[in-house]
């Protein structure tokens, strides 16, 4: 499906989605073909973020300082190399907490993970969300301190059982 391109005028974009092979396909009717343009023109300026995006971006140097970070460089999923600030000891700290997670789900009992209570719904979502991440998004997810974690897992699990809880 075409999608706005930077510098490219809406009269361009609209023409260039009109008469796609592919628009036409999912969208025979020209009126209906035409709103959907439109609506994917209003949106262009809207960055359309993976939920892990952001997630690799937490520890960033100018966001949070160098002090008590490491510094390391990531590839993402499109080959591009990324430097990202994580903090010393992570790695440590992220098999404690994913361990204490089990230990909620395993115990059926809420506990306290990096001083926040997690209940078992909770902690069942984080671990089902860890386990089908990649090492790398792993590794990234697991140095989050525990609430922006929570946030994340939440989005995920929403997004992937359509919003049910």
């Amino acid at each position: 499906m075409p999608r706005p391109v930077k510098k490219e005028s809406q009269k361009d974009f609209i023409s260039r989605f009109m008469s796609s092979e592919e628009a036409k396909a999912d969208y025979p009717d020209e009126k209906q073909r035409y709103a959907v343009a439109m609506s994917m023109w209003r949106r262009r300026d809207k960055v359309k973020k993976s939920l892990f995006s952001s997630i690799r971006l937490v520890f960033k140097a100018k966001r949070v300082g160098k002090e008590g970070l490491v510094k390391k460089t990531i590839t993402n999923k499109a080959g591009k190399k990324q430097t990202v600030y994580v903090k010393a000891g992570g790695e440590k700290l992220a098999k404690k907490t994913i361990s204490k997670l089990r230990e909620i789900v395993s115990g059926s009992q809420a506990m306290k993970v990096q001083g926040t209570m997690i209940d078992l719904q909770t902690a069942s979502v984080i671990t089902q969300v860890y386990d089908k991440l990649s090492d790398e998004y792993k590794k990234t997810f697991m140095v989050l301190p525990i609430g922006k974690m929570v946030n994340v897992a939440w989005k995920v699990y929403a997004k992937a059982t359509g919003g049910k809880k």
